[in-house]
């Protein structure tokens, strides 16, 4: 995980990224942003670039944004949607999560968002009551199960098992025919083994070459390199 801490879209503006690196499929930015409730909404000017720049990767954008969500048709948060939606983002907080009440009258709202450019059909979320907290509710979210990707397994053999008589036969006049002389140039016992280990593999390379194929992995999935 590689945290962001200087992560600033605009100092009025709280906010902290996350990246969670996932071996062999693309990371997932984790956005936390809290919007004061007196900083004007043009303000989300700034934000959108968060969504333009995060378009092509996995991203959550979540937190208190002081955007009602609860009233869809109201002129900020259509504008907003509209912004979103134009670089594949959706807000996925399906209930209310604040609470309060204005005089005698109990009102709430959906401020706490989770916005996100994954499928709906890998996300599901919903919102919990808790006891930490008098007016705000808790969100979340919970993905689909990925199956991770493995590094395909590969194994070099010689087939030997399909060698024929034929190229037994060549193998041998090859063998025969070999500079076997310079052996006697060799100064000790190692230089000796490493002229006749290239000898025979250059021998055996050129009739009877090495396969490679994928092979199935057996080791735990908890095994690692």
């Amino acid at each position: 995980m590689t945290e962001f801490p200087s992560f600033n879209i605009n100092p009025q503006i709280e906010s902290l990224k996350l990246v969670v690196n996932r071996q062999f499929i693309k990371p997932i930015s984790i956005i936390a942003l809290h919007r004061p409730k007196k900083l004007p909404v043009g303000e989300f000017r700034a934000m959108e670039k968060v969504f333009a720049s995060h378009c092509d990767g996995d991203t959550y954008v979540i937190g208190d944004l002081n955007l009602d969500f609860s009233l869809p048709m109201s002129p900020e948060c259509l504008q907003f949607r509209s912004k979103i939606f134009q670089h594949g983002f959706e807000q996925i907080t399906p209930d209310p999560t604040h609470h309060y009440t204005t005089g005698d009258l109990y009102k709430q709202s959906v401020i706490d968002l989770i916005i996100t450019n994954c499928k709906s059909s890998e996300v599901t979320s919903g919102v919990i009551t808790c006891s930490f907290s008098s007016d705000h509710d808790l969100v979340y979210a919970v993905r689909r199960k990925v199956n991770l990707k493995t590094k395909a397994r590969l194994i070099s053999y010689r087939p030997i098992k399909s060698c024929d008589s034929e190229t037994i036969n060549t193998i041998i006049n090859k063998l025969s025919s070999a500079p076997w002389w310079v052996l006697d140039l060799c100064p000790n016992i190692n230089e000796v083994f490493k002229v006749v280990n290239f000898i025979f593999s250059f021998i055996l390379d050129s009739t009877l070459p090495t396969k490679t194929v994928r092979a199935k992995s057996n080791q735990p999935k908890w095994l690692t390199p």
